[in-house]
């Protein structure tokens, strides 16, 4: 934001001749303050949340929330690594999902750690061969 962007957006700043923060303008001040900011883009969250659970890893979607919850879009079980699609297959966050979950099926047969205490499950123990 520039400093007439500023002044426009609030005129009263700047009105005192005695606004001085710093040794320095209010004005330009807050620009300094405006421009040291990360750009818009940087301040959102990721769109995918990933939870891992006891019994799989969730997908879901940040910006679609059904009730209290983000809306799952995919599930992947650490027994079987079967991912279960619970969305469009077109849906603009298939392929992150499908390339994360890639990484954990090629782990099979390691031991997973899904909790914060050192709880572990083999991936793919139920997969034969």
């Amino acid at each position: 934001m520039t400093r007439a962007e500023l002044k426009n957006t609030f005129p009263w700043l700047g009105q005192d001749d005695d606004e001085e923060v710093n040794g320095g303008d209010v004005v330009d001040s807050l620009v300094d303050l405006y421009e040291s900011l990360p750009a818009e883009e940087d301040q959102t969250p990721e769109r995918l949340f990933i939870g891992v659970w006891s019994t799989g890893i969730e997908y879901c979607d940040r910006q679609v929330p059904p009730q209290d919850d983000y809306k799952p879009l995919a599930f992947l079980n650490y027994r079987t690594l079967d991912l279960s699609l619970r969305c469009n297959p077109d849906h603009a966050l298939v392929p992150e999902i499908r390339k994360h979950a890639e990484g954990i099926i090629a782990r099979r047969g390691e031991q997973f750690e899904f909790s914060g205490c050192g709880q572990t499950v083999t991936l793919g123990d139920k997969l034969k061969g």
